[in-house]
């Protein structure tokens, strides 16, 4: 059978899986496939979808833009933004009138990444999104490379409705209000100080070491269900309302730098964040005071599991101590443990002393 000879849906799943294989390098596929035929043409130019994946770089062309953005129509887009330090010209040459011109189809966009390491591209970046609204947006990205310091850019204006997924990389932003987070499902802060990304969207005024509480009002993100931070410095005072209950996997990394007087605001932190239905738990680089304070929040009211319904934890990166039963009780539950680039013999030993803490538990060990 020839190739052209095949069904339209059939060609049409060929070039959109051609298309989501294409590597940044050579022609886009979407291109080719239309000047192989007379019918693969037609098929291709009226098929609004394998024109929604929008890629922004310094090499992108304004011409082929618009005609790719005039065959994506009312298609729900895919906005892509890259942009290496090697090309610090192409920022106001390139990347910016590509953005006016994606700009103008904002109430398409469906998903939007950025990524990149100058400060330059960020601000005009800025200086064009700052007057968009994005209705149908799902999920923002934006990952500062080689960072100096944290960006700090905003405010944005989101649907609450639709906006389900949002990561950071040394960058925080700040909403038109923060209610726009309420439908939040998923949450990614990395390499961030994470006081003013998290202070405006999840906290109330409970201070983390302070009463009495001065006022009570309704946490934003009671639906999130994934929730990753990874930070450089967790400033304090941090007072997380988010809902803990919603929370079905947590990762915390980082929190290096801290003094012994920090511990009780740490220890807050991790009774803040440990709800009722969190399954999935990673800690990675847990450092010094920062495990100190975990294993003293597991020590607090000993008699109550801690993470009663996790089933998987991974530990990455930490130097683990003596490990008591404390430890042990936390997770009754555990049927996988992954450990993960330290050494693994104080959890051998608490097994070892306890045989029947977790009789039918798998354990993934990787020291390297």
């Amino acid at each position: 059978m020839a190739f052209t000879t095949l069904p339209e849906d059939v060609l049409l799943a060929i070039f959109l899986l051609a298309q989501t294989t294409h590597t940044v390098r050579g022609p886009q596929p979407r291109v080719a496939l239309s000047h192989v035929s007379r019918k693969c043409r037609h098929l291709a130019t009226s098929s609004p979808e394998l024109w929604s994946h929008i890629r922004i770089t310094p090499e992108t062309k304004i011409e082929a833009l618009r005609v790719f953005l005039s065959r994506a129509e009312d298609h729900d887009l895919d906005i892509i933004i890259r942009h290496h330090p090697l090309h610090r010209h192409s920022i106001s040459r390139t990347i910016r009138p590509a953005l006016l011109l994606a700009g103008s189809l904002s109430h398409c966009w469906k998903h939007l990444s950025i990524t990149g390491s100058a400060s330059a591209l960020y601000i005009d970046i800025m200086s064009v999104m700052k007057n968009l609204r994005f209705p149908r947006l799902q999920s923002f990205e934006v990952i500062q490379t080689m960072p100096k310091s944290v960006l700090h850019l905003g405010p944005f204006k989101f649907d609450s409705r639709c906006l389900k997924t949002v990561r950071l990389r040394a960058v925080n932003i700040y909403l038109s209000d923060p209610a726009d987070f309420a439908g939040l499902r998923t949450l990614d802060l990395g390499a961030t100080s994470c006081q003013a990304m998290l202070d405006q969207v999840c906290m109330d005024n409970q201070s983390a070491v302070d009463a009495p509480r001065p006022q009570e009002h309704r946490p934003h993100m009671v639906t999130l269900r994934r929730l990753s931070i990874r930070a450089i410095v967790l400033e304090f005072p941090l007072r997380p309302s988010i809902d803990p209950s919603s929370i079905v996997s947590l990762t915390l990394g980082g929190f290096h730098g801290f003094s012994p007087a920090s511990i009780p605001v740490i220890v807050h932190l991790f009774h803040k964040l440990s709800g009722p239905n969190l399954r999935d738990l990673e800690l990675d680089g847990i450092l010094t005071f920062a495990w100190q304070a975990f294993i003293l929040f597991l020590h607090t009211t000993a008699d109550i599991p801690k993470y009663p319904h996790v089933k998987t934890l991974v530990l990455r990166s930490l130097t683990l101590g003596a490990l008591d039963m404390y430890f042990g009780r936390a997770f009754p539950e555990i049927s996988r443990l992954e450990l993960i680039k330290l050494n693994s013999q104080p959890i051998r030993t608490l097994m070892r002393n306890n045989p029947l803490l977790w009789p039918d538990l798998f354990i993934s060990v990787d020291e390297n």
